[in-house]
């Protein structure tokens, strides 16, 4: 039979004050000496397994707690333990007013009786829980930097409902203190943000990114009257690609000092304001009453047409795929009214229409029809299909395959009449 005489049970848990030498090997213990004496009341020299146990009452009671230690060292009837170092004492064990007792079974023997009771329940242990937080005790100063992290808050902890209303103003965001590291992609929604409750000062720079923001989360009522100023886009920080393919429209471009009548126009180096040139001159053009003229000596062709020649300003070509002049000659006012491949290349020679008709000679004149062809100077081919004159001074009124090769001579009409001579 042993005995055993409880000679001390302390606690000596968690840091109390700094500097102080903490006995135990974890903060979850609680340090326990006691004496063990046989039945002849002489010291115990042995190595024994020891369940300890703790009730919440002295005689009978709920266990609490419980571990078995299996090799404990007797060392002249003297035994030191830490209770909790086989399992796991947790402060709750100690939680509230009543005392706690403690139980001792040495190896197959009964529990000794009486249970000593734990008198100074483990006060360092408790100090580590706060039985109750007074309202408004847990100020700025209490938390660490970076104390609150994501993993702390609930998935939609923090609500409209958690958040007084205009709450977060300037004063209570440090300078740039939401940078873009602080915003989880498309965390910024259109419901997050209050009207103007996020001014420029509390943004770090490039803090908002496209992938910071979601889809149509800014809108009209997200973004104050004249909340993005000139302070609040720097210089050239918009460019083409920042704009989306008709995204300005007439009503967004300001009037920029242009006064009744004025214009944006292209200088040759930059947009200007300058003044209409409606009835005066714009460099190409002069209109005057209800005459367009050229401001300069250009010639004037539609679209697809060819104006040979270092005289080329002195031609007029209005006919489709037409030609005037001649490439490495100078000729001079050649002419196309109209038609279909004519082509007018004598100087002062003139093809007024027609289809592939030609004008070669100087002042030679073609009036319309198909394949008519005048090579000869000063003369005509008023119409016909496939007429022809090589001479000067002549003219076919028109017809068919009619030809003059002769100078000075006339022929009115009909088919394959020659003049030679």
């Amino acid at each position: 039979m042993i005995k055993s005489r409880q000679i001390l049970l302390i606690s000596i848990l968690m840091l109390i004050t700094a500097g102080l030498t903490v006995a135990a090997p974890n903060n979850h213990t609680v340090y326990y000496q006691a004496e063990l004496l046989d039945n002849l009341g002489q010291p115990v020299d042995a190595t024994l397994s020891i369940k300890f146990t703790i009730y919440d009452d002295k005689v009978a009671g709920s266990v609490l707690w419980f571990e078995t230690q299996p090799s404990v060292a007797v060392v002249g009837g003297i035994f030191t333990v830490y209770l909790g170092e086989f399992s796991t004492l947790s402060p709750s064990v100690f939680a509230g007013q009543d005392s706690r007792y403690l139980g001792v079974k040495i190896g197959v023997d009964t529990e000794m009786s009486p249970r000593s009771v734990i008198a100074s329940v483990p006060s360092a242990m408790r100090a580590g829980i706060a039985e109750d937080v007074v309202d408004t005790s847990i100020t700025s100063s209490k938390l660490r930097g970076k104390s609150v992290t994501r993993d702390k808050l609930n998935d939609k902890a923090v609500g409209r409902g958690q958040v007084g209303d205009t709450a977060i103003g300037h004063g209570q965001l440090g300078e740039k203190a939401v940078g873009r590291d602080k915003i989880q992609d498309k965390a910024v929604g259109r419901g997050q943000v209050g009207d103007t409750a996020v001014g420029h000062g509390q943004l770090g720079e490039k803090a908002v990114g496209r992938e910071k923001i979601q889809d149509k989360a800014v809108g009209r009522g997200q973004v104050g009257d004249t909340a993005v100023g000139n302070g609040q886009i720097g210089n050239g920080s918009i460019n083409s690609a920042k704009i989306q393919n008709g995204g300005i429209a007439l009503i967004n471009i300001g009037q920029n000092g242009a006064t009744s009548g004025q214009i944006m126009k292209w200088d040759g180096s930059a947009w200007v304001i300058a003044n209409d040139d409606v009835g005066s001159t714009d460099g190409d053009w002069t209109i005057t009453g209800k005459v367009l003229y050229t401001a300069d000596e250009y010639g004037i062709a539609r679209y697809g047409n060819i104006l040979h020649g270092p005289n080329d300003s002195t031609h007029v070509n209005l006919g489709v795929e037409g030609q005037t002049g001649s490439a490495g000659l100078d000729n001079k006012y050649a002419t196309v009214g109209g038609g279909l491949w004519n082509w007018a290349e004598g100087e002062e020679s003139v093809v007024a229409g027609g289809r592939s008709n030609a004008a070669s000679g100087s002042g030679a004149f073609v009036g319309g029809g198909n394949s008519n062809n005048v090579t000869g100077d000063q003369s005509v081919i008023v119409g016909g299909i496939e007429n022809q004159t090589s001479g000067i001074n002549n003219i076919i009124g028109g017809g068919e395959n009619n030809d003059i090769i002769s100078n000075s001579s006339f022929i009115g009409g009909g088919a394959f009449n020659l003049i030679t001579g």
